[in-house]
């Protein structure tokens, strides 16, 4: 294999699973508020990652819209998907709420989207009884 055979096949390799993950966290999202929907009036909020860390991101505009489509209210941070070139425009185009801060969206939600660990700034803002979807590595 010469060296842009390997290139291609690692970036074919790194599209899959950052869409795996996402289409992951996106079903595990789902099953929650199946699961809790009559229960709550649930709210999905997800904030930025460290992104020295981690790029992708846990929500994108269509699975907002899928959430939404059940009934439910997304938030997410400002300027949350930049990085990887989703302007909160398309964002807003699906009914998602942008709020101005990560405090905002953690005191807001009722279940929390991120594909690490939140922060440990966040741990402390995040509200008692708030659900957690996420990769959890404690490694890092």
């Amino acid at each position: 294999m010469d060296n842009n055979e390997n290139k291609n096949t690692w970036e074919g390799f790194t599209k899959f699973v950052l869409w795996g993950t996402i289409a992951v966290i996106a079903i595990l999202v789902i099953l929650a508020i199946t699961f809790l929907k009559k229960k709550l009036k649930m709210i999905i909020g997800s904030t930025k990652e460290n992104l020295s860390l981690e790029r992708r991101v846990s929500l994108t505009p269509e699975t907002a819209r899928n959430i939404i489509g059940l009934g439910l209210k997304v938030c997410i941070e400002k300027n949350y998907a930049d990085h990887i070139g989703i302007k909160d425009e398309e964002f807003k185009k699906v009914g998602v709420e942008i709020k101005n801060s990560a405090s905002e969206v953690l005191n807001y939600c009722k279940l929390l989207t991120k594909v690490n660990c939140p922060s440990e700034s966040e741990i402390k803002e995040i509200k008692e009884k708030t659900i957690i979807i996420g990769m959890f590595n404690p490694s890092i």
